[in-house]
């Protein structure tokens, strides 16, 4: 049963497929502790040795979640894809 048309499971496909690629790519960025990220991972610490703790810890959650949200996109990829399928199938018959 086909929940959106072929054009709107197209255009589905291709924001998610750029979303997964963006994401992994930011995720592995930020693995590698990226100075370009570094503004934003508001860290407050007072001394040099929590402040590098802090970092790597704040580093590995952001790239956590790039990871999580790129895993989120690959399912929409799927299920876009899977509309488009049966948009066609059902153009088809």
């Amino acid at each position: 049963m086909p929940i959106c048309g072929k054009k709107s499971a197209v255009m589905c496909s291709v924001l998610s497929a750029w979303g997964v690629i963006m994401l992994l790519l930011l995720g592995i960025f930020l693995r590698m502790n990226s100075v370009a990220f570094a503004e934003d991972l508001e860290i407050h610490a007072k001394t040099r040795s929590e402040y590098l703790i802090e970092i790597n810890r704040k580093y590995r959650a952001a790239s956590l979640n790039c990871w999580i949200a790129a895993g989120l996109y690959g399912v929409t990829l799927i299920v876009s894809f899977h509309q488009y399928c049966l948009n066609q199938k059902a153009r088809n018959t």
